[in-house]
């Protein structure tokens, strides 16, 4: 693999066209053999990088580093629809998926080398199936639990995802949890 650096990195910015709902594009832009070039991905969420606003519609960032290796990586959020609960738009949650970028391939799954944030992350839907606040109903709990599975895997190293998003969800991080029905 050749993964995009710090050194060839130009920015990456995010767009939520007018009537999108907030669902945004991610657009790179990277140099390579002396010329600028750049590629995209869709259905984005969110990102998880210093100075994100959700709220606005168009964001430039010019770092991308997590953990700080001089590897660029993507840290970006969809929502994940599972396709045996009927769920409201509201409790559908969002998973995290990093991403490294290869010169050759476009963007590859990297989540298996971040095996910190998929505890953070699991810390943080702890704190929402927990939290008084807001009452959370079956479903969206079952939705919760079901992600958070999937992350204490990630976070052991006894899963390595590796699906593309097809356009609702993450296929094999679906088949690792579609039995967990409590």
């Amino acid at each position: 693999m050749s993964l995009l650096t710090t050194d060839d990195f130009v920015n990456f910015s995010l767009s939520a066209p007018e009537g999108s709902g907030g669902v945004r594009t991610l657009k790179i832009n990277y140099m390579s053999q002396g010329e600028t070039k750049s590629d995209t991905m869709d259905a984005i969420s969110s990102v998880d990088i210093e100075g994100y606003d959700d709220e606005k519609k168009e964001q430039s960032f010019t770092v991308s580093d997590y953990n700080h290796d001089g590897i660029i990586d993507f840290i970006v959020y969809r929502e994940f629809w599972f396709p045996d609960l009927d769920m409201a738009h509201p409790d559908v949650p969002k998973w995290p998926t990093i991403y490294e970028y290869d010169l050759e391939k476009g963007f590859v799954i990297a989540s298996s080398d971040f095996r910190s944030y998929y505890e953070e992350y699991v810390k943080s839907v702890n704190v929402q199936l927990t939290s008084n606040k807001e009452p959370i109903d079956d479903i969206a709990g079952l939705a919760l639990k079901r992600l958070k599975f999937a992350a204490e895997k990630v976070a052991d190293g006894s899963f390595v995802p590796k699906s593309p998003y097809n356009g609702q969800y993450y296929e094999d991080v679906y088949e690792l949890v579609k039995e967990i029905t409590k």
